[in-house]
């Protein structure tokens, strides 16, 4: 296995009509969304077959090709922290910015 580091950066939002809205909650629903799309980019190269990454998992169903395993390493940073209440409900917006380590693995 060799590790590959793989980044990805999204600019997401959340609204929230109601209670105490916070910036946390949109920085989570923000990251999770990153993450998601980071397996999806990363299930999209040429070659790869199966993803393992922030509880879920990518196959192609094939049966060779190169699989890559989250092995822990994962680092993230928020930018652009923006709030509008402009029409009456709140919400928030953030850039996160992902690095995560995959273990790169031929699948024969």
């Amino acid at each position: 296995m060799s590790p590959v580091s793989v980044t990805h950066a999204w600019r997401g939002s959340h609204t929230n009509g109601g209670g105490h809205p916070k910036m946390a909650d949109t920085k989570l629903k923000v990251l999770r969304e990153t993450q998601d799309q980071l397996a999806n980019k990363i299930l999209e190269r040429p070659g790869v077959s199966f993803v393992e990454y922030a509880g879920s998992h990518g196959d192609k169903n094939a049966t060779t090709g190169w699989g890559y395993y989250f092995n822990g390493e994962e680092t993230y940073t928020f930018s652009g922290e923006d709030s509008d209440t402009s029409s009456n409900k709140w919400r928030g917006t953030v850039t996160c910015h992902l690095k995560a380590t995959f273990d790169k693995q031929r699948i024969e």
